[in-house]
C-alpha cells in the first residue's frame, strides 16, 4: 500500500498495545519495553512511520479500543474512514475514491458528501495467522486468543456463535503443532 500510495498520502501505524503477548512477547510492563517492542515490529512486519501510545493507550482509547482499527484522516483533519479492522482491499477501494473526488474537485466538477453504511467480508485464515502467532509470541498468545474466540459472536446481522466453532477448529490445529 505504502509502495502505491506513498507519494500521494502518509501512513501512519499507531502501537496501541500488544494485541497477542506471549513467552516471546509478553505483555507490556514498561514504556521502555513497549519502545523495544516497536523496534521489533519496524524491524520485521512494519513498513511505514509508527507512532507509540502511551503505555496506558491514551490514543487506543479515545479512538475506540479495538485492536486493529483503521482511520483515514484527510488533510483538514476530517475522519473520512474508520473500519474496527485493517483490510487492505477496502482501504486501497477508499484511497482510489478519495483521489477519484479529488481529481473532481480539482476539475471544478460539483461534489456532495453522503453517508454510506457498509459490512465487507475480509480474508480471514485463522491457520496462516496462528502459524505466524505461534512462531512470533508463543503458544501462550495462541490460547488467550482461542480463549477470546469463545466470547465472539459475531456480526450483529449474522445471528452467528460463530466464535466458538472457529476455537474449536483452531484447539484441534493446536493439537496438531509441535512447540
Amino acid at each position: 500500500m505504502v509502495k502505491e500510495f506513498g507519494d500521494k498520502f502518509n501512513f501512519i501505524f499507531i502501537y496501541t498495545r500488544e494485541a497477542h503477548p506471549g513467552e516471546k512477547i509478553p505483555h507490556l510492563a514498561s514504556f521502555e519495553q513497549k519502545l523495544e517492542h516497536a523496534k521489533l515490529m519496524t524491524e520485521k512486519y512494519i513498513n511505514r512511520t509508527m507512532l507509540v501510545d502511551s503505555l496506558n493507550g491514551d490514543i487506543h482509547h479515545a479512538y475506540g479500543r479495538l485492536p486493529n482499527m483503521t482511520y483515514i484522516v484527510n488533510r483538514y483533519g476530517n475522519v473520512i474512514y474508520k473500519s474496527d479492522w485493517t483490510d487492505p482491499s477496502t482501504i486501497k477501494m477508499v484511497l482510489d475514491h478519495y483521489l477519484d473526488e479529488r481529481e473532481m474537485l480539482a476539475n471544478k466538477i460539483r461534489a456532495t458528501p453522503y453517508y454510506v453504511e457498509w459490512q465487507p467480508m475480509r480474508k480471514n485464515d485463522s491457520e496462516e495467522f496462528m502459524t505466524i502467532l505461534l512462531r512470533d509470541a508463543g503458544p501462550k498468545a495462541i490460547k488467550d486468543f482461542i480463549e477470546s474466540q469463545k466470547h465472539y459472536q459475531g456480526p450483529v446481522q449474522s445471528n452467528s456463535n460463530i466464535g466458538k466453532a472457529t476455537a474449536k477448529k483452531l484447539e484441534k490445529w493446536l493439537e496438531k503443532q509441535d512447540y
